[in-house]
């Protein structure tokens, strides 16, 4: 450091950053001090600009003997801790190759959060939209993306499953290939209401309402965070979040049962005695294994709170024989679980207050 070195406030020591300190660099970006050290970032002020509006106004300096110095080129004083400020002009300057980009992760939101925030607030667009289409790989924006989602998880833990160790038993194989694959939705929740990320919220929303059931039924491990093979922190729900998955599930609920009742209602209409059942069995007969079929169903799917996986909590149960359906019966209810899961995907926002002029709590009373 040459003699034009000025550090602004003297009482705090200042260490380049290990890596973001370039020769070449035309201008120093001083973090917030800890522990009374601030890191100094020596950057190009030409690629910040071109990249982010707000740094192109913030770092046009006007010249004169006001502007700091620190090893020869102008300083900035920036707003932003050293932990979050170092990532995020990591991820600006390898063009987000840093940011993970494997879905499915349980830490997924820890490791982008803070690049996140920053590119955000810097208004920085492709680095940003990069991060925002990684939460989507977890909390997809649409039904068919939501499927493939929850198929890809399922093949992660299936695959380790497959794999046993001669010191572990399946269930706790399961449990850690399950844990690793399933990010806590309660931060994604508080990441999306911090960093303006609504399109994650929907799904984050319903996969948080499954983990509440396991609350509700008291399946939860050690610390209170854990339930089943979920982890989710609760404490990072605001109120207004918690009332939003609180009625939200109560709605889906709700919804499904009134949906679920029309749609038995019409396949046992259907089983009259001019019924023909292609295993040979008289209508009545048909009609009493539908019934254990569908409250089987029913039962699974309010205590679990699977409602946009009823084709798979239906073809699950139709494994056992003693469920087994004959073929029309079979055709004419699973459609209209089909239909259902459609309804319900698309009513999400609606339920869980995150559609402008709906209210979940209204949204519970009027179904």
């Amino acid at each position: 450091m040459d003699g034009t070195a000025v550090v602004p406030r003297p009482n705090h020591e200042v260490r380049p950053h290990p890596t973001l300190y370039y020769p070449t660099g035309d201008i120093v970006l001083l973090s917030l001090p800890h522990d009374g050290i601030k890191t100094a970032f020596k950057v190009d002020r030409v690629f910040l600009a071109r990249a982010s509006p707000v740094f192109e106004t913030m770092l046009t300096l006007p010249p004169g003997p006001d502007v700091d110095m620190y090893d020869g080129v102008p300083s900035v004083q920036m707003q932003d801790m050293a932990d979050q400020l170092g990532p995020f002009l990591i991820a600006f300057y390898d063009f987000g190759r840093s940011i993970p980009t494997k879905k499915h992760q349980a830490d997924t939101v820890k490791r982008v959060q803070g690049v996140l925030a920053l590119a955000t607030k810097y208004d920085v667009d492709i680095l940003r939209q990069r991060i925002v289409e990684l939460l989507q790989g977890d909390w997809p924006a649409s039904l068919e993306d939501w499927e493939s989602a929850h198929e890809e998880r399922k093949a992660i833990v299936t695959g380790a499953r497959s794999k046993p160790s001669k010191n572990k038993h399946i269930s706790e194989i399961y449990g850690q290939a399950a844990a690793k694959c399933l990010p806590d939705p309660c931060s994604a929740i508080s990441l999306a209401s911090s960093c303006n990320v609504p399109s994650i919220l929907p799904a984050a929303f319903y996969d948080l309402s499954k983990i509440a059931g396991m609350v509700r039924y008291k399946l939860w491990d050690g610390d209170g965070n854990h339930f089943g093979n979920h982890t989710a922190d609760l404490q990072l729900l605001s109120h207004k979040d918690f009332i939003r998955l609180t009625f939200g599930r109560k709605a889906l609920s709700q919804l499904f049962i009134y949906r679920h009742h029309n749609i038995k209602t019409d396949v046992l209409n259907h089983l009259k005695p001019e019924h023909s059942c292609d295993k040979k069995k008289e209508p009545v007969t048909c009609a009493e294994q539908f019934k254990n079929l569908q409250l089987t169903l029913e039962n699974n799917v309010l205590c679990q709170g699977t409602f946009l996986e009823l084709d798979n909590v239906f073809e699950s149960i139709m494994q056992d024989s003693k469920h087994t359906v004959c073929a029309q019966v079979h055709h004419r209810y699973k459609p209209g679980l089909l239909q259902l899961r459609t309804e319900l995907w698309r009513r999400l926002p609606e339920f869980f207050g995150l559609r402008e002029g709906y209210t979940p709590w209204l949204t519970v009373m009027s179904l």
